[in-house]
């Protein structure tokens, strides 16, 4: 028996896809919310990573109480230092140890504790923290809305012609196999741009909606339980890379899904009507496409490849499936 050769989706595909939807991603989630971040919080930062620098700078011998105070109160407001529940965490080299214990700090074991009564600049610092900390809140908040009800009406073009072009090589490739050429029809481009586009902006819609729910619920959690800025500034560096790879899965999905049927559709034009269902058989091969492998099929009569939903598709063809078509030559 033979068959044509199926489609493999590479990477150069649906790279230039990946990059348009991170672009959108970040100029519509994450960006929007580093610039309200960056806009109230005074110190530097590295954008990606949110490391902040170590602006303390204090190399004397003498330490007066003056210089203690202004060593603690400025780590306090770089977030060096926190204060809760009457006690003091954080970074403590030799020097700002020095300093506590000038100050007359107790360390509370072995651990970077001290328990101190705050007072003057260093119980400024502290109350300056928790009002930065609820602008910031808010102002991310706020921008959350705004993003939001953009996403409400932004329609976003993308090119999806490497994907279409890869499809259509891929194709022709296969049918050389049957000593047949079939081109795509100006039609069919065109509607296969249609309906990439269609999908995906439907995909970055629901992708928007689903991080701007999961964005609030965490900074309003961070804010109700008192945590360190630093922890928002994680938040919105982790959510960067959240974008990087939803990016890289919707467009490696759709492209191998719009590639998927236009070869079937195109095959069936031409009277190759059946196909061995090849599965990937490892780890995360469904148990469904796994009872599938190596049955022969018809492209008409699409079986069921989802119990628990009932759903009937053809190989290749449900979200995420990574089975192919061995379309056989008859």
């Amino acid at each position: 028996m033979r068959y044509l050769k199926p489609f493999i989706l590479k990477r150069s595909d649906y790279e230039d896809v990946e990059n348009q939807l991170q672009v959108i991603f970040r100029s519509e989630i994450s960006h929007p919310l580093v610039a309200a971040f960056l806009l109230l919080y005074p110190y530097p930062v590295e954008q990606d990573g949110f490391v902040l620098h170590n602006v303390l700078n204090a190399s004397d011998e003498h330490m007066s109480m003056r210089k203690a105070r202004n060593i603690i109160s400025e780590g306090i407001r770089i977030g060096k230092f926190h204060y809760k529940d009457g006690e003091f965490t954080g970074d403590f080299d030799s020097e700002s140890s020095a300093a506590m214990r000038l100050l007359g700090g107790e360390k509370q074991g072995k651990e970077a504790r001290w328990r101190l009564e705050p007072a003057g600049p260093i119980a400024e610092a502290i109350a300056w923290r928790g009002e930065l900390a609820e602008a910031i809140t808010q102002s991310l908040l706020m921008t959350l809305r705004q993003i939001e009800r953009a996403n409400e009406i932004s329609r976003y073009e993308i090119d999806a012609s490497g994907s279409i072009e890869a499809a259509n090589e891929s194709l022709q490739k296969s049918l050389e196999a049957v000593a047949v050429k079939k081109q795509m029809s100006a039609e069919q481009e065109k509607f296969l741009r249609e309906t990439y586009t269609e999908n995906m902006n439907l995909y970055i819609k629901n992708f928007t909606k689903e991080r701007v729910v999961a964005l609030r619920e965490k900074i309003e959690e961070l804010y109700a339980k008192g945590d360190r800025i630093e922890a928002i500034a994680d938040i919105l560096a982790d959510e960067m890379g959240i974008e990087r790879r939803r990016a890289d899965f919707l467009a490696s999905n759709e492209s191998r899904l719009m590639a998927v049927h236009y070869r079937q559709s195109s095959v069936a034009e031409l009277g190759l009507t059946r196909y061995r269902w090849d599965a990937r058989m490892d780890a995360k091969t469904r148990p469904d496409h796994a009872a599938l492998n190596g049955k022969i099929l018809k492209y008409s009569e699409p079986p069921i490849a989802d119990t628990e939903r009932g759903l009937r598709a053809n190989a290749g063809i449900l979200w995420n499936c990574r089975c192919v078509d061995m379309t056989i030559i008859e």
